[in-house]
Order: structure tokens, then sequence, then C-alpha cells
């Protein structure tokens, strides 16, 4: 012990880290780096090139920033041409655009009048327009009227043309607040309403004499759907024979003159020959293009019924037979043998004898309505008519263990309508190559078209719109089956009534318009088939799809009814004829007996046929319990079943059913929609 001793640097004294802030914060990485420090001059530098630095980066900050102000002002008002600004004049009451008007067209601006309460003239003004002016007139509230917070900003009826416009895309919105409501009261309405409605960034003023100067001080703003389709604000319109000659001013993108156009109210047409003018008043053309486009101006294919196809199967000429739903193998493995003779306490001699259940309950005929309210309460249960067999009233139908996993042949067995329905086998590429597309002539230029079209029409219709002829996309004028993405909403008049499928609707989607039946079905990104919907409730996003030209989205959907109710909203998801659209029938029964993992089931057949029809099937319970049938009983359509465990006496025995089913064309024999 005496010659021990402690020796420093021995590797046991404990070392800590150091705290390094220089590197861990925002302020620190700047000192590390260096920043703030004035270099001193060397050999090679000149003194104050630091500072010389600092003063180079202000001066381009400054350049960039007054490079997007020009940018900015260039889309406010092009200095290089005469074409004049659409307005498009919304009021939210009864006469309170006449002032807004007046000055609007004083001052030489191509005014779009909609009357109040319009939602078809409001969507189609909006879509064709460079701003929309929004007029608020609130009134005076009294006292004993109405409640502290619902003051009196607007109409129902306007209250229905916000919501459509809003879910069609607006571009530039200016607000113009007038009304003899006292000047306080007035302007704290409107700088909420606005706000609310629009956001904080939308420029309003107090007064129809400010309506122009807020007008033309607006930023130019274009909804995605209009910034890549070009519209022509049409002069000048004659026509001769199936030759129709055009004058107007490109808006909103380039125009690409080797794509088909629109014609609204006639259809497609193409483009032979352009002239373009810098202005409307210049003598000679700038350039002259010649289009070369060679498709076609029909929408529908041509089917080829020589090669025999089943997308070809005429399915309304074909009488129904009950078929298969299982193998001759199958069937000879069939344990019809086997069956347990489970009949204690019941007696098949007097469930023969008593009287049918449907002859005992008549069945009448139920109104639109009350389908509604049953389908809302039984979704998707229906029953066999009276007289009728299950097996051919179900025919098309098929039983599926998964909806989603099992086989089904989206070729097979087509409608013959499908034969003039064009596919586009890769859509996510043609639509960005088509989207991708630059124009050949600019944004406000002046020109001058000839266009081919397939029928003569009336040119005077054209003087004068603001969208009488806008540009379509590679392939936007072939025929297929369109999906959209759709809201259930009732604008324009009072509540509508039950809105089924297949109903004649009117759809307008973006520049277009055509009439045609579509189908409702639900819509999930996971699953590539969906479920149809008989009803489209209020509330619901589900799948709408349609017979229509193809149209790559983003573009806006509007459906009108005949009525002219607007019954839905949405917009354009893609182009699929392939998509399976499956309707579900279930058929119900309920147990007259059951013991153990058997039961006897009744009221869901009337027949032992439809009992050894259906016996393949696989059968659930609303209580989630599976089981399949073992045996006929009787000869009113009872018969047993095993199930997986042990049942309820309340619960109820469920055989769902699907086929395919296909939206369809206005008329029962057509094989083409009109566009408009």
């Amino acid at each position: 012990m005496a010659g021990h001793h402690h020796r420093s640097g021995s590797g046991l004294k404990q070392k800590n880290k150091s705290h390094k802030t220089a590197k861990t914060t925002k302020s620190g990485q700047k000192r590390s780096a260096g920043a703030g420090r004035v270099e001193r001059a060397g050999p090679g530098k000149k003194a104050g090139a630091a500072a010389g630095a600092k003063d180079q980066r202000r001066r381009r900050a400054q350049q960039l920033k007054d490079q997007r102000k020009g940018q900015t002002q260039a889309k406010r008002q092009t200095s290089d041409t005469d074409a004049p600004l659409s307005v498009a004049v919304v009021p939210l009451a009864q006469n309170a655009e006449t002032d807004v008007l007046s000055a609007l067209r004083a001052d030489g601006v191509h005014v779009l009048a909609v009357p109040h309460g319009d939602v078809r003239g409001s969507i189609a003004a909006a879509a064709k327009c460079d701003v929309v002016v929004v007029v608020l007139a609130p009134t005076q509230k009294s006292d004993d009227s109405m409640e502290e917070d619902a003051p009196e900003t607007y109409s129902p009826e306007a209250d229905d043309v916000l919501t459509a416009l809003k879910a069609q895309g607006l571009p530039c919105v200016v607000g113009i607040c007038t009304g003899r409501a006292p000047d306080a009261y007035r302007l704290d309405i409107a700088r909420r309403f606005f706000g609310r409605e629009f956001g904080d960034a939308v420029p309003w003023a107090d007064g129809s004499q400010n309506t122009t100067q807020a007008v033309r001080g607006a930023t130019s703003k274009l909804p995605h759907w209009r910034s890549s389709r070009s519209r022509l604000h049409v002069l000048k319109a004659a026509s001769q024979g199936t030759l129709l000659d055009v004058e107007g001013w490109v808006r909103d993108a380039a125009l690409n003159v080797n794509r088909l156009v629109h014609v609204r109210g006639l259809g497609a047409a193409r483009i032979t020959a352009c002239e373009v003018y810098a202005t409307s008043t210049s003598p000679t053309p700038i350039v002259v293009l010649q289009g070369s486009n060679d498709e076609p101006l029909n929408k529908a294919a041509t089917p080829d019924e020589m090669m025999g196809e089943q997308n070809l199967e005429n399915l309304e000429t074909i009488e129904e037979q009950p078929r298969k739903l299982k193998s001759d193998y199958q069937a000879a493995w069939d344990p019809d043998d086997d069956v347990d003779d489970d009949e204690a306490g019941i007696d098949v001699a007097a469930l023969n004898a008593q009287p049918r259940y449907e002859d005992t309950e008549a069945k009448a005929l139920l109104t639109l309505q009350e389908k509604y309210d049953e389908d809302g309460e039984f979704p998707d249960e229906v029953e066999v008519p009276n007289g009728a067999a299950a097996r051919t009233r179900f025919a098309r139908y098929r039983a599926l263990r998964d909806v989603q996993a099992s086989p089904f042949d989206a070729h097979g067995a087509l409608p013959r309508q499908y034969g003039y329905v064009n596919t586009l086998r890769r859509f996510d590429a043609e639509r960005k190559s088509a989207l991708a597309e630059q124009g050949d002539v600019a944004v406000g230029s002046f020109v001058k078209l000839r266009l081919e079209t397939s029928q003569a029409c009336d040119a005077s219709t054209l003087v004068g719109d603001a969208a009488g002829v806008s540009s379509l996309l590679k392939h936007e004028n072939r025929l297929t089956v369109l999906h959209f993405l759709v809201k259930r909403v009732s604008l324009g008049t009072e509540e509508g009534g039950p809105l089924p499928a297949k109903e004649l609707v009117e759809v307008m989607c973006g520049h277009r318009r055509w009439r045609t039946r579509p189908v409702y079905s639900s819509h999930s990104p996971k699953h590539a088939r969906g479920i149809m919907n008989r009803f489209l409730r209020p509330g619901d996003h589900v799948v709408c799809s349609v017979l229509g030209p193809l149209t790559f989205a983003p573009a806006p959907v509007v459906l009108f009814r005949q009525s002219g109710e607007a019954c839905a909203v949405g917009a354009a998801l893609t182009c699929d004829p392939d998509r399976i659209i499956l309707k579900r029938s279930i058929l119900s029964g309920v147990p007259l007996r059951s013991h153990k993992r058997k039961a006897t089931i009744y009221k869901m057949f009337e027949n032992p046929e439809d009992c050894t029809y259906f016996k393949p099937a696989q059968l659930v319970t609303k209580g989630g319990l599976t089981c399949h049938m073992t045996q006929a009983l009787g000869s009113h359509g009872y018969f047993k079943v095993a199930l997986s465990r042990p049942m309820s006496q309340a619960d109820t025995v469920l055989l769902k059913l699907y086929k395919r089913v296909y939206p369809k064309f206005e008329g029962v024999d057509d094989t083409d929609v009109a566009v408009a």
C-alpha cells in the first residue's frame, strides 16, 4: 500500500461531451458560416466587396419583384389586344343589378346579365366570362322580424346560385354592395359576407359608381379547367352549307388549330384555315395557318358485327332462360342423399295445405316516393312478383361470394350499344399528353376561322357569344363511358322528389351539354367494382356513369332534371367502359323454426324449384352468420339451411344476387348522343 499512488492521465478521468450550441440552432449555424462578417481586403480583392455583394442581392430581389408585378399587370390588362372584357353580373336580390349594369355598359364592357335566381343561366355565364360581379343589396332588419344572428343579406334563390357557382369554379370575383341601408350597417354586412363566401382577398366596392374601377383593377384568374381549353369570343359568323366562317378573339388559353373545336348548339367541327390578326382592325393578317386533323367528327365508333364478339350481343332480344349455378361435375358431388332427417315438429302435408303467404297479403303497386322510403329502410331488398318464378326473374343475376375478388368478365355479354363506345387503353398517359399540348395562337389574338362541320347551322346564334366556339383536347370527341364524382343537391326549384337511377337528365360538363340516362354507384378508390345505388340521396358522394363525349379531368359537372332542377354537382373523374357496376338484389326470408345449427326458412321463394335452383348459393343473415340450403320442404318454397352457429329466431336470412348494369342513351334505339 505504501507504493500505491494515483497517476494523472491514467485513462480513468471522466470526459464529458462539449455542448455544441453553434451547430444546433439557426443563429449558431449562421455564425459558423461567417454570416455578417466583413471580409478584409487582401491581394486581388477590393475593399468593400462584401458591401457590394449585399447591394447586388438587394437589386436582384427588386428586379424579381418588378418582374412579378409586370406579369400581374400583363394578365390584368393586355395592351396589344382589343378584346372586350366579359363580365357576368349575378344579383343576390331582386332588381339589385340595375345601376351596376348601366355603369358597366357605359364603360364599353361586354355584360352578361343573369336574372335573379337563375341557376342554369348563372353557371353558363360564369363559364365564359372574365370577371363575375356579385351584387349584394342588404336591407335594414326590423327589430321584431328576424333574429339577431340572421341578417337579410340575400334571398334563398341566390343561395342556390352561389352553391352552383362555387361548385363549378369561379374566375375573378368582384363584390359590389348597393342598397338603401345605413352606411355602417351595409358596409359591415358586405365585409363579413364577401369574406365568408369568397375569402378576404376578394375585392369589393361600395356603390355602383365604383363598379368600373373595381372591375378594371381586378387581377385575372381562371379555373383550372378553363386554363387548358381555349374559347372564342365571337364577333361575326356566317355559314354556307357545312362551312362556317367565324371571327373573334381567343380567350383563356392558346388555340391549337390542329385539334377539333366545339361549336355551341352544333357539335364538333374541324379547323381548315386560320388567319391571325393583331387586333380586330388590322388590315392584314400576321400569319395564316392551315389546320391538320384527321379525327372524325362522328363521336361513336363503328362496330364490326362480322367479328362475332360478345360485346355485340343484344340482350334485349334474347329470351330469358334460367342458367346453371354449378357444373355437372359439382352436381355429381351434391350430397342430396346425405340429408339428415330433422323434420321433428314439422308437418310437410300441413305446410302444403296452408295458403300461400302472398295470397293472404295483397301487394299494391308502390309510388316512387314509397319505393324511395322502402329502399332507405331496407337497402336493395326486393320481392319476387306474384306468380313469377325467382329463377326466371333473376336469371341474369349471379351469387358472388366476394364482390371484389370473384371473377367477372368485363367484356362478356355486353349490350349492343357498347359496340359504339371507344376505349382508351392508356387513359392516364393520353390525358397527360393531351393536357401538355401547346397552342398555336396566343391569347388575345383576333382570328378568322373556317370550320368544317357535319351539318348546316344558323350562324346568327353565335354572334356575340363569349364561348360560341371552344377548343377540344385530343380524343375529346369520342363517345365513351364517363364517370363523374357527384353530390346530390336541389338547386333552382323547391325541394325535388326522389332521383332514381336511369332517369333522363341533362349533363352540363364544361362548355358542352347533352342528355342521357346515368347510373349511380358507390365510390371507393380501393375497389374497381361499384355497387349500384337505386336512388341518389342528399349528401351522398357517388360515382355517376354516363354515355357521352370523352372529357379529361379537370372539368366541372352539373346535372339538370327535366323540371329545371340542378339535381347534382361534381367533377369529372375518369373514362373507363370496363368499370363493372353491379346491381344488388337481396331476397329475404324469416325462420319458421330453428334448432341448434339448423333452421327452416320461408317467405323467400314460392315453389320448390326455386329452392333447388339457388341451392348452390351461399346465404347470410343480418346477424352475421353464413349458411347454405340443404333441402326443400313442401310445395310453397320452404327450405332447410345449415348454419355456421345457432341463430336467433328474430334473425333474417338473405340471398344476395348481383348483375352488371350499364348507363343508357336517351332513346332505346340511339347509338350516339347529341352534344349542344
